[in-house]
């Protein structure tokens, strides 16, 4: 796990734990010891941020415009700190049978020369005219932990690929312009991102139909009374920044918002404690009274309930809140995804 906290981030705490607890070896990379990580075998922690570069190519599938930004570490590796890319690698390396001594330098290289063959040989690519020898060239002076990154900046739509393409990006442009670089609006990319056998977007499949019946039975079903969904809050982030004291305040808590109408009728007030129930499992949690939630709804953030962690996470064993996961079931999921339905799912309601 990298980061990881998939005990409190899945459904039946109680099952995964003890799934864990059985695997032959559990490693973790981690800067805490959190649900997840205090039953590794062994923590390796991260080097500190500023310590390490930054390109967020994750977050960069959603702004609104094209754009990219690089930053550089403020200050080199200590001489007792690793970089993520060298545990990695190592431990890659061990898996593999090479051991822990191996070259790594020379590994990472080998599946750098394997992910540029296989950019070279894809249709529509940008450097199928140039040899692996040849791209090697230009990316080996390049920090290693960047490589890649030099690599999917200089072969996409707004790269130099390699050549002197005037406005083309790499990553020196990026280090060049450290506040980031505006590329404009975000461009069409239908039809030709379509892989579908009729280059459509087919929204009716087989299975839609099938959903539909199974949502128009469920409908007219009795039920009970109340749907809980989740939510994300500003000052959290899943159970990463629980342990945070600047963090820890009344808009950083774990509460169950709910309908003022609704709390009347269950004989509730904002601040008192009630008992959430589903066919997995039960949580007592503080209501949070909200008249944004709609009547028959009620919302449970997750990341929370942090009741083993006393002697790990101080701040955050404090007001360790409920785990939503505890109600949620391992075998409700989304049949089209195959994604575990952790939303929308039917919960009772007891006064205390």
């Amino acid at each position: 796990t990298v980061a990881a906290n998939p005990v409190l981030s899945n459904p039946n705490e109680k099952r995964l734990k003890q799934a864990m607890l059985g695997l032959d070896a559990l490693i973790s990379l981690d800067i805490y010891a959190n649900e997840t990580t205090r039953l590794a075998d062994v923590v390796l922690p991260s080097p500190p941020r500023l310590a390490r570069p930054n390109y967020d190519a994750f977050f960069y599938q959603f702004p609104v415009r094209a754009y990219a930004r690089y930053t550089s570490p403020y200050r080199p590796l200590a001489d007792d700190e690793r970089a993520d890319r060298t545990t990695l690698l190592t431990l890659a390396a061990i898996v593999k049978g090479m051991g822990a001594q191996s070259d790594i330098d020379a590994f990472d290289e080998e599946l750098l020369v394997s992910q540029i063959d296989g950019e070279i040989a894809r249709p529509g690519s940008r450097i199928s005219h140039m040899t692996t020898g040849e791209v090697l060239q230009h990316l080996l002076p390049v920090e290693p932990t960047m490589r890649r990154i030099d690599l999917a900046l200089r072969i996409g739509p707004y790269g130099d690929c390699f050549s002197d393409i005037a406005g083309g990006i790499s990553l020196k442009t990026l280090e060049e312009n450290p506040h980031g670089i505006d590329l404009g609006p975000l461009v069409p990319r239908l039809p030709e991102m379509l892989r579908t056998p009729s280059g459509e977007i087919e929204l009716i499949h087989d299975f839609v139909p099938q959903e539909l019946q199974k949502l128009k039975a469920w409908t007219s079903q009795e039920r009970e009374r109340f749907v809980l969904v989740g939510r994300r809050q500003l000052r959290s982030n899943n159970s990463w920044m629980h342990n945070l004291d600047e963090l820890s305040h009344k808009n950083n808590q774990c509460n169950l918002q709910m309908n003022p109408e609704d709390a009347k009728s269950l004989g509730v007030e904002g601040g008192e404690s009630v008992t959430v129930e589903s066919k997995s499992g039960s949580v007592r949690v503080r209501v949070e009274l909200d008249d944004g939630i709609a009547p028959g709804v009620v919302s449970l953030p997750h990341g929370w309930g942090h009741h083993d962690l006393e002697v790990f996470q101080k701040t955050a064993f404090k007001n360790a809140g409920a785990n939503v996961n505890r109600l949620t079931d391992e075998n409700l999921f989304d049949a089209p995804t195959g994604t575990a339905a952790v939303n929308g799912f039917e919960v009772s309601i007891h006064k205390l």
